[in-house]
């Protein structure tokens, strides 16, 4: 490969990340589906079939969406904090607090893009909804791991329990909190972890 040839190649793979995230943004408030080639080309000043040279199709963009956000959450809410306490379970209730940071809109401005895909593509079988379910399911091995460090001796069928509890506090969260504007939802949140905690 001749040398003129790495800028050029350096410079589509920054295009292609600055589309994406700008696709995963617009996401978080017009839906996965929401986002078209078309209007991503028009908010980034890029010619349309610069874009489909990008992506090929809306089906690609959809799916490549959903791996920015779920790189990008696995990086800021699951990946281990210098400062994450020792304590396996603190470690658990500290990652879950960044869970909610991540659902009130730290990281997008209309909360998780993921949040929605669920909900837009649970009865449209198809590569995107395959990718989200696979992101999902990725999401609850993670958790069963984290219960079983929390709580030594615990069984898998009882950790997968609990995270099928933990995962429905936090669609209780968001929903609460974003859709509903209830000022205590973190906090039910948090007793209902605590609760949860207890009890295994």
């Amino acid at each position: 490969m001749t040398q003129d040839k790495v800028p050029a190649l350096a410079k589509g793979a920054q295009t292609r990340a600055r589309i994406l995230e700008e696709a995963a943004a617009l996401a978080s408030v017009d839906g996965i589906a929401g986002v078209t080639l078309g209007v991503l080309a028009d908010r980034l000043g890029l010619s349309k079939s610069g874009m489909f040279g990008h992506f090929g199709s809306k089906e690609a963009l959809e799916t490549e969406i959903l791996d920015q956000v779920a790189a990008r959450f696995a990086a800021t809410v699951l990946a281990a904090r210098p400062d994450d306490p020792a304590d396996a379970t603190a470690a658990l209730t500290a990652m879950v607090g960044r869970w909610m940071d991540w659902s009130e809109g730290s990281a997008y401005p209309g909360g998780c893009p993921m949040f929605s895909a669920q909900s837009d593509y649970d009865d449209r079988p198809g590569p995107v909804r395959d990718r989200v379910v696979r992101h999902f399911r990725t999401l609850r091995l993670v958790i069963i791991r984290r219960l079983r460090a929390a709580v030594p001796g615990l069984s898998l069928p009882v950790a997968e329990q609990g995270a099928f509890e933990l995962e429905g506090i936090m669609q209780a969260f968001a929903r609460n909190h974003r859709l509903m504007r209830d000022p205590l939802a973190r906090t039910r949140a948090e007793t209902a972890l605590a609760g949860l905690l207890g009890r295994l």
